[in-house]
């Protein structure tokens, strides 16, 4: 039998023929359609496949919604056409000049995840400004990444202040302010002057739980 590369370091476990084609249902989430000779290879479903998928924004203006999860992957999906648009990484080495992610002191609790992804690769909220331009995505330690809509390899900022993981985050109507809610009881808000991101606000001595 001809062994048929699917994807990257990915493999089907379920596989059925439609018309004249090999359908597979591969490890990543993704449903394909491939002919017998390994050619003409066609994606026809992409999600999420490690762990839970936590972030949901709905981009009403374009007809799209952004999704993040536990593998390490966001995602823009359009609506009425049923499928995946682009996707990016919400933590790779060369983001960082190749450095080592290293989280902030105090950093150790987070939610509990059936991943096998490491934690920091674990996405938890994601919001976006059609003002800015930004998408705002958390990960599992409560780091923020400000990630540019128009090119998802460029980090416009990185916010550290949140000690826990943040379940909800939104930016203002006008795109002068962003905010979040994090497990580690406090809303942290930035006032947003271009790129620069500046903690302004946070409520930490108010809230008895996570928010």
């Amino acid at each position: 039998m001809r062994q048929i590369a699917l994807d990257e370091k990915s493999f089907a476990p379920s596989i059925d023929v439609l018309n004249g084609k090999i359908l597979c249902g591969v490890d990543n989430g993704k449903i394909i359609t491939v002919n017998v000779d390994g050619s003409n290879k066609e994606i026809h479903s992409t999600t999420h496949c490690n762990g839970e998928a936590w972030g949901l924004h709905v981009i009403q203006e374009k007809g799209t919604f952004l999704t993040c999860a536990d593998d390490n992957n966001f995602f823009e999906y359009s609506i009425s056409e049923k499928k995946l648009l682009r996707s990016g990484k919400i933590w790779m080495s060369n983001f960082y000049g190749g450095k080592p992610y290293e989280a902030a002191p105090g950093k150790t609790k987070t939610a509990s995840t059936m991943s096998t992804i490491p934690t920091h690769q674990q996405g938890r909220a994601i919001a976006h400004s059609s003002k800015l331009n930004h998408i705002a995505l958390s990960n599992n330690f409560g780091d923020i990444a400000i990630i540019d809509y128009n090119d998802w390899s460029k980090r416009i900022a990185l916010l550290l202040q949140p000690k826990e993981w943040n379940e909800v985050m939104t930016y203002s109507p006008c795109g002068g302010y962003f905010a979040a809610g994090s497990h580690d009881n406090a809303v942290y808000v930035w006032k947003i002057q271009g790129e620069e991101y500046t903690l302004i606000y946070n409520t930490k001595l108010t809230h008895s739980s996570g928010i």
